[in-house]
This record gives C-alpha cells, sequence and structure tokens, in this order.
C-alpha cells in the first residue's frame, strides 16, 4: 500500500507515471523474474505495461484500441530510446487474430478492451502456447470467467492487491 500511495501521490504532484505494469506489485515482480531478453511479447491493451516489458524483451507489439493513448505511448517508447515497440491502433480482436499467427509470442498480456475475455478464448483456440499469459483486472466481473477456466497445461496464479499508481487493490491472473 504504501508504495501505491506514492507512485499515486506523485502522479498527482508531477503529472508523470512511473513506467511500471499496473498489476499487483506481486505479479510484477514474478514476471520480471520470468521474463527473458528474448521474448517476443503480444500485448492488448498498451500502456505503461508496454513500456515496462520493452525494456525488458527483444520486442512486443502492443496492440491499442484508443488512438490518442497509442499516440502517447509510442512517443514515450521513442523518448525512452525503446525501438523494440510497435503499437498497433485499431479494433482490438481483429488485430490480434492478424498477430498471433504471425510470431511465437512467448509472453501474451490481456488488458483494456471491452472484448478481452473473447480474446482470450481466441488464444487458446487459435492453438499458440505462450510461455506466459497475463490476463490483468480478473477482480472485474466482467472478466471474472478467466479464472474459473481450467486450462491443462497451464498453471494459474492469482495475484490480488495495490498496483502502481492506485489506491485500490486489485487482481491480475497469470497462467505459465
Amino acid at each position: 500500500a504504501p508504495l501505491s500511495l506514492w507512485t499515486w501521490l506523485r502522479h498527482k504532484v508531477t503529472g508523470h507515471y512511473s513506467i511500471l505494469p499496473w498489476w499487483p506489485y506481486q505479479a510484477i515482480r514474478d514476471v520480471s523474474r520470468g521474463l527473458r531478453s528474448t521474448d517476443r511479447v503480444l500485448e492488448v491493451g498498451g500502456g505503461y505495461s508496454t513500456l515496462w516489458l520493452a525494456q525488458r524483451c527483444r520486442h512486443i507489439c502492443a496492440i491499442e484500441e484508443n488512438s490518442s493513448w497509442a499516440d502517447v505511448v509510442s512517443k514515450q517508447a521513442q523518448g525512452l530510446g525503446l525501438s523494440n515497440v510497435k503499437l498497433i491502433s485499431g479494433g482490438s480482436r481483429r488485430s490480434f487474430s492478424e498477430q498471433i499467427s504471425k510470431f511465437e509470442w512467448d509472453v501474451v498480456v490481456i488488458d483494456g478492451p471491452h472484448d478481452r475475455l473473447d480474446i482470450f478464448h481466441d488464444l487458446l483456440a487459435s492453438g499458440v502456447k505462450s510461455r506466459l499469459i497475463i490476463y490483468d483486472d480478473t477482480d472485474k466481473q466482467e472478466n471474472r470467467m478467466v479464472i474459473n477456466e481450467m486450462i491443462p497445461e497451464y498453471e494459474k496464479k492469482i495475484y490480488r492487491g495495490f498496483k502502481p499508481q492506485t489506491i485500490h487493490i486489485c487482481e491480475t491472473t497469470i497462467f505459465n
């Protein structure tokens, strides 16, 4: 809670966010330990997690529905000298379907769009086996179904706690 409060207050005073995913802190630590510098990451719902992941992996493709927000994230990536970020602005599910078969994605992050549960099911139906699937906001009613999914090839871990820039408890579920 103190770290979340600090990042929230810092943003209120300076207008700047910390470059951290908006996941519970333990999830950030565990994902950080599990990432490899050679990883290819496909993310639906870009933001500070995009920048954070780009600093730790070989390539990240982030799909963002909000074109204004995609421009903000793109400019921040350029400002940080991150040349391994590809941002796609547009419909999340269609763009996800186009991207999922292009590479072997080591990590898939699902966050942001209203149709994220459909995207999750599209991922499972695609047959693509990623090492990590990160599904954010499983505490929200529209995303609760994902934690009931029984996927034999994955171990599921639910992280609950404070996350950067917020002062309330949230939840992220990781399949690995």
